[in-house]
């Protein structure tokens, strides 16, 4: 039965009890909790966001970073649900094995012997209000590198924030189209013969707090504006954060570009209302073709060593 089925169970046997008069006040109470439970989890489990990107995310660090199992999971109330996972069945029964004797086994735990194997875990967690939401993943190769699953992790905890606040929120809307925007181009168009660009905005939050938030979307489309006057309409262009812009150009255009004059503010300049503002262009490794890919090179870009 899954969870809507239940929540649908539980309310008709309130309204039929009701309706028959035969029920008395702490039954018909304990079956509201419970029915409100099952939704809090459906809001829980789903914050919001588009889980296939998560999935995504997961399933490509696991190719290139060697790990057997990972997955997203959020524990509200003393319960565990599962939002996302991906890699060996038998390493997630043995999760679920451990999780009912300690729901928070992991955390005094660094190595499993699972059918005669030895696998190292790494796991991170971040608390918001909705739970405490943790991602872990579990390896049995030497060539597993725990750096790259501290991005993974900032990455995800990124997504699982912005899906955490108010709907209304100007940054919660611009993140989840954008990460949407860019897996669902990815996911249907063929770049190989394409070039990834990230313009950097560098005093975009100085400008915001002179000239206040209403401008967000106004500026943000003469950003786009210029970009494709300077790439062409073949290219496609992606708002990453409200200082951040992604461009993939078609090689054909990138290569009637040199890449010098992108930096050059005499060459290209982008100013609103008066207000010049600084950028800085960086081509992201042509090699980088998955969101997972762009997303760990700009964390790097963004935290440097």
């Amino acid at each position: 039965m899954t969870s809507k089925d239940k929540i649908l169970s539980q309310l008709n046997g309130i309204r039929s009890s009701i309706r028959d008069n035969n029920f008395n006040r702490s039954n018909i109470s304990g079956l509201l909790k419970e029915a409100e439970s099952e939704i809090s989890s459906l809001i829980t489990i789903n914050p919001g966001t588009d889980n296939s990107l998560i999935k995504n995310l997961i399933v490509t660090f696991n190719i290139k970073n060697f790990s057997d199992f990972t997955m997203l999971f959020v524990i509200k109330s003393g319960q565990m649900q599962i939002i996302e996972s991906a890699g060996s069945d038998f390493i997630l029964d043995e999760f679920n094995l451990l999780h009912k004797t300690d729901i928070e086994f992991y955390k005094n735990t660094e190595s499993l012997k699972i059918k005669g194997n030895s696998y190292r875990i790494f796991y991170e967690s971040m608390e918001i209000e909705k739970g405490v939401y943790t991602i872990l993943t579990i390896t049995e190769s030497v060539f597993f590198k725990p750096s790259k699953f501290h991005m993974l992790s900032d990455i995800i905890m990124d997504i699982v924030r912005s899906t955490a606040v108010s709907r209304v929120s100007m940054y919660n809307d611009l993140f989840e189209d954008t990460v949407i925007g860019i897996n669902s181009y990815l996911s249907t168009t063929d770049v190989v013969d394409s070039e990834f660009y990230l313009f950097k905005f560098e005093n975009i939050y100085d400008f915001f707090l002179k000239m206040g938030l209403e401008i967000i979307i106004e500026l943000s489309e003469a950003i786009k504006i210029k970009l494709t006057e300077v790439f062409g309409e073949n290219a496609s262009i992606f708002r990453f954060s409200l200082s951040e812009y992604i461009v993939i150009a078609p090689s054909v255009t990138s290569q009637q570009i040199r890449f010098s004059d992108l930096n050059n503010r005499n060459v290209i300049d982008f100013s609103y209302k008066g207000v010049v503002l600084q950028h800085r262009c960086i081509k992201i490794p042509h090699e980088n073709k998955s969101i997972y890919d762009i997303f760990e090179t700009i964390f790097i870009i963004n935290n440097p060593v």
